[in-house]
């Protein structure tokens, strides 16, 4: 290796490790054991994957699979997914989504993907409703809140979110026709399914710009090598 290329590979390991990275990994469930009613694994993914209501505490109903997403072979529930076998909905029909990352990276930007259907009653407009909200370390205050609409045949969502801070809870409410989050009583007609889901964390200007700071040092080091390889040609 030439001394050349020493600063360039420096920089690229120092890129590889910022803190601006791009978190997008691809959830399907497929991967995981066949069957009904599963609990979804701590950390599948790289995130924790729970239901249950916004105080962060809740395990859930009764405790089911210790508060954990529950996915299933959707063709035994009477749902296609997105990419079969397997996609993972709310248990009970009226609890929430909460997804909780095991390394929250900042962002001024949340971005979440991925294939919904409901299987619930029709909301105001002939529409499902699910309410997201994004939250930062332990707040119980929401860093932005968006509703988005899901027909019973399935939809892609791209929703992207405006945050000041790193945002590492993502918490998806099922809305009654009234637009209000379901009543804590079963049975409840508030079950959605989710599938090829990616959670993607946008880098702050100010973070990118310091991590390009960083490198400058580098690269002024490998612009003096190259200009007396040159003059000693």
């Amino acid at each position: 290796m030439t001394k050349l290329a020493i600063p360039f590979l420096t920089a690229a390991i120092l890129m590889g490790a910022s803190p601006f990275q791009v978190r997008a990994t691809l959830v399907t469930w497929d991967d995981l054991p066949q069957g009904s009613y599963q609990p979804t694994p701590l950390g599948y993914g790289g995130y924790n994957w729970f239901f249950g209501d916004s105080t962060f505490g809740s395990a859930g109903p009764s405790g089911e699979n210790n508060g954990l997403l529950q996915y299933s072979t959707a063709v035994n529930q009477g749902v296609t997914a997105y990419s079969p076998p397997n996609a993972a909905y709310n248990a009970w029909g009226f609890t929430p989504m909460r997804i909780e990352s095991l390394a929250p990276g900042a962002g001024s930007e949340f971005t979440l993907s991925g294939w919904f259907s409901s299987q619930g009653d029709l909301g105001a407009g002939g529409a499902f409703e699910v309410q997201a909200q994004g939250f930062i370390g332990t707040s119980s205050t929401p860093a932005f809140t968006t509703i988005f609409t899901l027909p019973s045949n399935g939809t892609w969502v791209n929703e992207s979110f405006a945050t000041d801070s790193a945002v590492n809870k993502l918490l998806l409410t099922p809305l009654d026709n009234s637009g209000n989050a379901y009543a804590q009583a079963y049975p409840a007609n508030g079950y959605f399914w989710m599938d090829n889901v990616q959670l993607t964390a946008v880098p702050e200007p100010t973070t990118m710009i310091s991590g390009a700071l960083m490198l400058l040092p580098f690269g002024s080091s490998a612009f003096r090598q190259l200009r007396k390889k040159l003059q000693a040609a």
